[in-house]
């Protein structure tokens, strides 16, 4: 950022997409619909960024059995949809309305805001296409998506395998093209959060689901993480001594990011390769508990990271950094980090977890609480554990339930539910930061 003017910083775009279906009407408490609750949700949203960053485009979209556009001014229109593509082309051909800040029209906003009724289907995949068109025109914009239920009309039609497809494709584009997905959904209700969520874990966005009442809650905590850099690809490089764990195998990884915050944590774990480990084996020293062997007693691991900033420059970070071979027991205890360590596993099981490889998940959860029971005389290494039993208990909860029923009906269990779905994505997100901040 130091080499550009801060008074030229692009304005950011936030989309909501509003779910109208029928079952909105559905009354929460004392006579207020789910609508209603998003509404107000929205319009303190709104009131928030006039006041706090008014240079933000905001864009409402709403969905039922058709796609509502609202513009500036108090007018909107429905959009046809044949197809993803063409939702997405229509998206950026009206992308150019939206050009004035959410201090100049919020008034308008907060009037089509109040004016949503419900009713008809529920045509998300149209309106998130169409939405994504929208967001291509701004560098780092965000996609807030609301809904109550499954997706059944247009694109991403949950109730055909076709529609399932959906999902990861236009999670790839917007993540190609710097845009961030939020997905908040309601409790009591099964929006099909395994496909859902993708959105959100491909684009580096978060997954909810909360009690219709408490969205104002939900949607300012999506507000609060902002993206710093998109088009984030991370590649690291070890030495070829060293392996990265299945299923990589290999000594060079890459992984591909819609968006990093302050926040994010990127982890992996290697091992050394079957010839490296046995020549560390003959040239070590059990008195110096070193390695007499200039290969081995350090290793350089290289980390590569190209992203694209708020001004739309592309950038490369790298860092080579050296590690010293450690072969005393004793010193790599006392220099445990035992945060790291739990939140890594927790990363690489839910994401074992999503892949439906579930023995080995909690084969990697167990042998990381035993890790962990062992150094419990690591500052802090009581703390994490516990934290680490909270998340691992979550994790292996499901995955019981999931195995109970490949045993008993004989055949792959399902999409996982809801609540699983949310807790394997957030796992798979999970920072040092809201780590230490779990309750127990």
């Amino acid at each position: 950022e130091d080499d550009q003017d801060k008074s030229s910083t692009p304005a950011s775009m936030v989309i909501f997409c509003m779910d109208t279906s029928g079952s909105m009407c559905s009354t929460v408490s004392q006579g207020t619909s789910r609508l209603d609750c998003i509404k107000q949700a929205v319009e303190s949203q709104i009131e928030h960024l006039t006041k706090n960053q008014p240079d933000t485009i905001v864009v409402l979209l709403t969905f039922g059995s058709s796609v509502t556009v609202y513009y500036p001014g108090s007018r909107k229109s429905k959009v046809t949809f044949n197809s993803s593509e063409s939702s997405i082309e229509k998206g950026k051909l009206i992308s150019g309305d939206f050009t004035q800040t959410v201090e100049e029209v919020h008034s308008d906003l907060r009037k089509a805001a109040r004016s949503l009724q419900p009713g008809g289907c529920t045509a998300l995949g149209p309106c998130l296409s169409v939405a994504v068109g929208i967001a291509s025109a701004v560098p780092q914009s965000t996609i807030l998506l609301f809904t109550d239920g499954m997706a059944n009309q247009g694109e991403g039609n949950l109730e055909t395998s076709a529609g399932k497809k959906f999902y990861p494709v236009i999670a790839g584009k917007a993540a190609t093209q710097g845009t961030r997905i939020d997905v908040i959904t309601m409790e009591g209700e099964e929006s099909g959060l395994a496909h859902l969520g993708l959105l959100a874990d491909t684009t580096s966005g978060s997954v909810d689901i909360v009690d219709p009442t408490n969205f104002d809650r939900a949607v300012k905590d999506c507000m609060s993480s902002k993206s710093i850099v998109t088009d984030v690809q991370c590649t690291t490089i070890l030495p070829n001594s060293l392996q990265f764990r299945a299923p990589n195998s290999s000594h060079v990884a890459t992984r591909n990011f819609g968006s990093l915050h302050a926040d994010s944590l990127l982890s992996y774990a290697f091992d050394w390769t079957e010839d490296a480990l046995r020549t560390y084996k003959e040239n070590f020293n059990p008195t110096s508990k070193q390695v007499d062997h200039p290969k081995f007693s350090h290793v350089l691991i290289q980390n590569q990271i190209a992203y694209t900033d708020k001004y739309g420059n592309r950038k490369m970070f790298v860092e080579t950094t050296r590690f010293e071979v450690n072969g005393d027991r004793e010193s790599i205890d006392r220099n445990f980090n035992s945060s790291v360590v739990a939140v890594e596993a927790i990363h690489r099981a839910a994401a074992l977890a999503q892949q439906k490889l579930y023995d080995e998940a909690r084969v990697l959860l167990v042998s990381t609480q035993r890790l962990l029971q062992r150094n419990m005389q690591v500052d802090g290494c009581q703390q994490n554990y516990l934290y680490f039993i909270v998340q691992a208990e979550k994790l292996d909860g499901f995955m019981r339930e999931a195995k109970m029923q490949e045993e008993i009906l004989a055949k792959t269990a399902g999409d996982p539910d809801d609540d699983a779905s949310k807790s394997i994505f957030q796992m798979k997100s999970l920072t040092l930061k809201n780590f230490q901040q779990l309750k127990v």
